[in-house]
């Protein structure tokens, strides 16, 4: 006994770290060889065991990669992923210079998205969080900063989401640039000022799935003030409000662009957004006017077999208190759609794909503009982690009667994910 309570500790510094290192099964099939030898008692084997499960316990991390660097506690309760991607981009446009006002031809590099972030959980595995920076154009900003309390197994009905982020106004928005179908979104999601889109807000959100897997049903309502990402404030009194509805109705074809997955069996899925705001303009035609503001969305995503369809349909309508005297509109209806489609001629590897997009915003002075671009992806990771794009585009900004200004852009695009 004497002897076998010298080699207590021996065995214990030396069966610690291969707890660590083997699964619980490997080790116990270890100390049940030392007793059956006779070196351990039952007695001894059991503290043994005991002594290194609590150490191992006490492991402060597992660390390691699974798209993106992750650092996980023993628990689960808290964890960090690091990951980010680039996209280096190569662009000519051609422009038609007999048309006043276009520049001349231009050729450049560009690095269009360079983006980090961290996400994970605090406290509770169903408390996550996201932070997202961008760094492009000689610029750093933040783009996401958010906490969302969802506990799917427990409450899959109701979270609370809260923070900048996006708002939930149309799928291809809401579907992550790392994972388009072609280098740019369509002209009906530009957030630089058009009549269609939305970008990231601060504000607050509840979403769900509150019929569970019978019914496969995903929603999101929320507040926003309604002026964009990192504003410090809200320039009046009006909340944007913002709700979507998706429902799944075969498969879940999630938000990604491109049927990579190679779906042997079908996707579809058909979604809607509506957004309504009251804003009162500092500048223009409606300054210090009251404007309601009112948008709605219409989407469809199908996928099967490296085969996928998608469109998307808007209106918008903005209507000042003061109408006829404030606006020469009389009130401004925009609507517009895009049709985009992709097939994998080398499953998992090599698609072409094509996109048509018209935009009318009844506008005075500001004519309808169309797009129509066709392309070729190639993914080297059977994923959107990391492709080579190239695409070719027809944009006509205006078809005014008598008009004929257009350009033509290619593009070629690399993108590299961690």
């Amino acid at each position: 006994m004497t002897k076998r309570c010298a080699l207590f500790p021996v065995v214990l510094a030396l069966a610690t770290p291969l707890a660590a290192a083997q699964d619980k099964s490997s080790f116990q099939q270890l100390l049940d060889e030392l007793r059956q030898k006779g070196v351990l008692d039952e007695a001894t084997t059991k503290r043994i065991g005991d002594a290194a499960a609590k150490e191992d316990q006490g492991s402060s991390a597992n660390i390691g990669y699974d798209k993106g660097f992750s650092f996980k506690s023993k628990d689960e309760k808290f964890s960090l992923k690091v990951n980010g991607y680039g996209q280096f981009r190569y662009s000519y446009t051609d422009r038609d210079e007999d048309v006043p006002g276009n520049s001349a031809d231009k050729s450049a590099f560009r690095n269009r998205r360079v983006r980090v972030s961290f996400s994970g959980t605090a406290f509770e595995p169903w408390v996550t969080y996201k932070l997202q920076w961008e760094n492009a154009g000689g610029s750093l900003s933040l783009r996401d900063y958010y906490i969302d309390l969802y506990d799917k197994k427990s409450t899959p009905g109701i979270g609370v989401k809260f923070g900048q982020f996006k708002t939930p106004f149309s799928r291809q928005f809401l579907t992550s640039a790392q994972n388009l179908q072609i280098v740019e979104r369509a002209l009906t999601n530009d957030t630089s000022g058009t009549d269609l889109a939305f970008d990231r807000d601060q504000g607050v959100a509840i979403h769900g799935k509150p019929f569970g897997s019978e019914f496969n049903v995903e929603y999101t309502t929320g507040l926003f003030n309604g002026n964009g990402q990192n504003q410090s404030d809200n320039v009046d009194v009006g909340l944007l409000w913002v709700s979507r509805l998706d429902w799944n109705i075969l498969g879940e074809p999630g938000y990604s662009e491109g049927d990579v997955e190679d779906s042997q069996d079908a996707k579809f899925a058909v979604g809607s957004s509506y957004a309504y705001n009251i804003v009162t303009p500092a500048t223009g035609p409606t300054a210090n006017i009251d404007t309601a503001q009112s948008r709605l969305e219409i989407d469809t995503i199908f996928k099967l077999m490296g085969f996928s369809l998608q469109s998307e349909y808007f209106v918008s309508n903005e209507t000042p208190d003061d109408h006829v005297a404030a606006d020469v509109n009389g009130g401004i209806n925009s609507k517009g759609i895009y049709v985009q489609s992709g097939f994998f001629v080398m499953p998992k590897e090599l698609e072409i794909a094509g996109r048509y997009t018209y935009f009318d915003r009844d506008r005075v002075g500001e004519p309808n503009r169309q797009e129509v671009i066709g392309g070729v992806n190639y993914y080297f990771s059977q994923s959107h982690w990391w492709k080579l794009q190239a695409d070719v585009r027809y944009l006509e900004p205006a078809r005014d009667p008598g008009s004929d200004n257009y350009e033509t852009q290619y593009i070629v695009q690399m993108q590299v994910s961690f």
